[in-house]
């Protein structure tokens, strides 16, 4: 059996005492502490990944030929016909676009001749930070030709219209618009048509219509 030591004995090694309380809860702030900074810097690696690695809904490559794609019956509503499409590719420094133009016009015998050239391309970016980019810098360039994109909901992710009064002879109205990876330009400059005939939501309906096919079909890869 061993006995305690008294003071003052050798081996003495003085009272036990338990540690104080309030050295504990230090203990425990600088661990929780460390903890959240963990965390934060997780959240953080996670936030960044996500926003800058995000490749996106659409395949670059996937679309060849847009025509396909692009329904001008909206447009054709209008009492006038489709006499001609075309594809196109366009090779900038930003992502190559795919393109197509459709040509309608009215009957020969109409009152008043009109005409329309439809034009839709398609740009699919490397990531979705990108493809906000490149839609921004589409409204930056109207904004700087005093044009004021009107922005609209539920069409896409972010779309925004523009409507432009050449000259007394025709107009042109372009709807832009981002989904995903992917943009989208839909333009069609008219002539012999007032606003008598097609109004401004009206264009802009057929815009909308034309454009949220194009990207549905791009999605699919169809």
């Amino acid at each position: 059996m061993t006995t305690a030591q008294a003071p003052g004995q050798p081996g003495y090694l003085g009272r036990h005492r338990p540690p104080s309380r309030k050295r504990l809860l230090v203990k425990v702030a600088v661990v929780l502490g460390a903890v959240a900074v963990v965390l934060t810097a997780v959240g953080v690696v996670i936030t960044v990944t996500m926003d800058g690695d995000d490749k996106g809904r659409y395949a670059a490559g996937a679309v060849t030929d847009l025509c396909p794609l692009v329904d001008a019956e909206p447009v054709a509503g209008w009492q006038l016909t489709e006499r001609e499409r075309k594809p196109s590719t366009v090779a900038e420094p930003r992502p190559e676009a795919v393109g197509c133009t459709v040509l309608l016009s009215a009957e020969e015998e109409a009152t008043v001749y009109a005409t329309a050239e439809l034009r839709a391309t398609l740009r699919v970016y490397a990531s979705v930070n990108d493809a906000k980019a490149g839609y921004s810098g589409t409204l930056d360039f109207e904004r700087s030709e005093q044009r004021e994109p009107e922005i609209l909901s539920g069409v896409a992710e972010q779309a925004g219209f523009v409507t432009e009064v050449t000259d007394d002879a025709g107009s042109e109205f372009r709807l832009r618009a981002r989904d995903s990876n992917a943009t989208v330009d839909v333009t069609v400059f008219t002539t012999g048509l007032s606003a008598d005939d097609v109004s401004n939501d009206q264009v802009k309906d057929a815009l909308i219509k034309i454009g949220t096919k194009v990207l549905e079909g791009a999605r699919s890869g169809t």
